[in-house]
């Protein structure tokens, strides 16, 4: 097979974990968790080692289940510091290798290769010789896949045993429940049950037909243009050049077709509608798109209900797939004028709580997840307007000196006084600088008191 880039994708094992089992050797061997503070409601396991997730031990459960699932579970506070550096460590390895890096995550890459001709002969030596130089120079273990495309290395769906066996309905049953697994160990609940109910339905539709019937469902699945975007994306990297029902994979890449293309489709409607405030015509361009779905039953897997409890009547919804939630959710956005706001810090879209000029979101934090983007922006904030604005530079001087003394010193109640003092104070002098009522020199004599 010929190409003229190859793709690996590395993974780091058990990223958190491993760093900390490198920097103490005494961990090793032993069941290790690195979890989140539960003072800062932030009591999750961030990553386990793998005695640990024999142990039941699973990334995302509260710490105080993990440790019931794993009575000798030692918990380790996160180090980010630790876990960029040796990321950078790393990524300086894979750039011996190759220019063109992109990062997912730190512990995660995509790694660009060009002039490689075949996975066997190429791909999988460079991958051992990246996985060796990583282990030699860092002590980390890293799972590289080797593709030709990001599809191939990354789709969960051609992992699965039994893939090119002919179709069977007990197989691809028993695939499903494996595929809804790891879904859920990637992606949030919703959405891992959400894509995993959208694939069962639609087999069972499937199977639940006669032959006929079957071919009609699968005729509906193909793409109306093969060289679609979304139907090129989801074939690149196999060795399927068409959909069908042919074997467990082609019937898999199907659905995962089907699947997709409806949420592109979305996605191009919520995009459009997210940046309407820039371009009425991008609003008009979502509302066309919902209406046409909205005169189509078929699409619809919503079911209403009126029910009666406390003391009066409630609309229920029972929403059976994907694509309908989807639709669910933008048809009420439009229709009630929810202010929808991209976040400044990790560029995902919300619908911010309160305040509608809210900057960022209150989700954890790509670059620190024991932070949310909101603790995040606020930090940038401060130290943008410390660079520019002397009060807050000054007054960060002083209340640093005293958090200091009192830190170091306990006991020492004068300086303990002065730091309240001071805290209480600032609030009072915002709000005159704010309002006029105070120059930054009658701030300035204030701070000097201290």
């Amino acid at each position: 097979m010929a190409t003229e880039t190859l793709i690996l994708h590395s993974d780091l094992n058990c990223y958190y974990a491993s760093v900390e089992m490198n920097e103490h050797p005494e961990l090793r061997g032993k069941k290790v968790a690195v979890c989140g503070s539960t003072e800062n409601r932030h009591g999750i396991v961030l990553t386990a080692n793998y005695p640990a997730k024999r142990s039941g031990v699973k990334t995302g459960m509260a710490n105080w289940q993990a440790k019931q699932a794993c009575t000798d579970l030692i918990m380790v506070d996160p180090h980010y510091d630790l876990y960029l550096r040796y990321s950078k460590i790393v990524r300086s390895i894979y750039k011996r290798y190759a220019d063109c890096i992109e990062p997912f995550g730190m512990d995660e890459n995509w790694i660009s290769i060009p002039c490689c001709k075949s996975i066997d002969q190429d791909g999988l030596k460079l991958a051992e010789d990246i996985r060796k130089t990583v282990r030699e120079e860092t002590g980390l273990t890293v799972s590289i896949g080797v593709s030709f495309s990001k599809t191939f290395a990354k789709d969960i769906l051609v992992e699965a045993d039994r893939f090119d066996d002919p179709l069977d309905k007990d197989q691809i049953n028993a695939l499903l429940f494996w595929f809804r697994d790891k879904l859920l160990s990637k992606y949030p609940l919703v959405v891992g049950e959400m894509i995993s109910i959208d694939f069962m339905n639609k087999t069972i539709e499937y199977f639940t037909t006669d032959k006929e019937k079957q071919r009609d469902w699968i005729n509906s699945c193909l793409p109306e243009n093969k060289e679609d975007s979304v139907s090129k994306y989801i074939l690149e990297g196999t060795h399927y050049t068409d959909y069908g029902d042919t074997t467990n994979g082609q019937f898999l890449l199907t659905l995962c077709y089907n699947v997709s293309f409806e949420y592109c489709l979305f996605k191009g409607a919520f995009l459009s509608f997210a940046k309407s405030d820039e371009s009425p015509e991008d609003l008009k361009q979502a509302e066309r798109l919902l209406e046409m779905y909205g005169a189509q039953d078929n699409v619809q897997d919503i079911e209403f209900r009126i029910m009666g409890y406390d003391g009066r009547f409630n609309s229920v919804y029972t929403i059976k797939s994907f694509f309908s939630l989807l639709l669910f959710e933008m048809a009420h956005i439009i229709d009630e004028g929810v202010n929808i706001v991209k976040c400044k810090n990790c560029g995902q879209y919300f619908v911010p709580l309160k305040r509608s000029d809210t900057r960022y979101c209150n989700y954890p934090s790509p670059e620190n997840p024991e932070k949310t983007c909101k603790e995040i922006g606020a930090q940038k904030a401060w130290a943008n307007k410390e660079k520019t604005d002397d009060t807050t530079r000054e007054y960060r001087k002083v209340y640093m000196r005293y958090k200091m003394t009192v830190k170091r010193h306990p006991d020492n109640q004068e300086a303990q006084q002065k730091l309240d003092r001071l805290t209480d104070g600032i609030k009072e002098w915002r709000q005159k600088l704010d309002a006029g009522e105070a120059g930054t020199a009658d701030f300035m004599r204030w701070l000097e008191e201290f």
